[in-house]
C-alpha cells in the first residue's frame, strides 16, 4: 500500500524526484513538472511553471485515461492520469495556502508521453507502470502528496 508520496523539485528547471512509500519501503522515480523551456513567472499561472509546492492529495480513486490533446495544451497523449488537489473535497484544484484566489486547475500525475515535461502536472519519466501498479494495490482514496523545493 502506498502511504505517502513526496516530490522534490529542482529550484531551477523542471527536473525532480518522486518518492513513494510502499509497504514501508521507499521507491524513487525521476519526474518532470513544467517544461525545460518555461521561464517561471508564477507557480500559480498554468503553463508557466511546475506544480506549486505544498501539502496536496493524490486522488487514487479517480483515475482517467486521457486522449491526445485532452487537458494537454501541447497536444501529446497523457495516458493514465490521477488528479492532485489541495483538499479531499474537490479534485480539480490546488489552492495557495496564503491566498485562496490563487489556484491551479487540472494538475495530475501521469506518464511522460512523447513531450519532455508538462504544462504543470507531475510526469513520471520512466517506470510509470511500476508506480501505477503500486497505486492500484492501495485501497486509500486519498494519498498525501507533498511537493517541496530541493534544498
Amino acid at each position: 500500500m502506498v502511504s505517502l508520496i513526496t516530490v522534490i523539485r529542482e529550484t531551477a528547471g523542471c527536473e525532480g524526484l518522486l518518492t513513494a512509500v510502499h509497504d514501508g519501503k521507499e521507491y524513487n522515480f525521476n519526474i518532470r513538472t513544467g517544461s525545460p523551456s518555461q521561464k517561471p513567472k508564477s507557480e500559480w499561472t498554468t503553463g508557466e511553471s511546475g506544480i506549486p509546492c505544498g501539502k496536496h492529495w493524490l486522488w487514487n480513486a479517480h483515475k482517467y485515461i486521457l486522449q491526445k490533446g485532452q487537458y494537454n495544451p501541447k497536444g501529446g497523449e497523457v495516458g493514465e492520469f490521477r488528479p492532485i488537489s489541495s483538499d479531499r473535497e474537490q479534485h480539480n484544484y490546488i489552492y495557495c495556502a496564503d491566498n485562496k484566489k490563487l489556484f491551479r486547475s487540472i494538475i495530475g500525475l501521469h506518464p511522460e508521453n512523447g513531450i519532455k515535461g508538462s504544462a504543470g502536472c507531475v510526469v513520471v519519466v520512466e517506470e510509470f507502470k511500476k508506480l501505477s501498479k503500486m497505486l492500484k494495490q492501495t485501497p486509500l482514496i486519498h494519498i498525501p502528496f507533498n511537493v517541496e523545493w530541493k534544498k
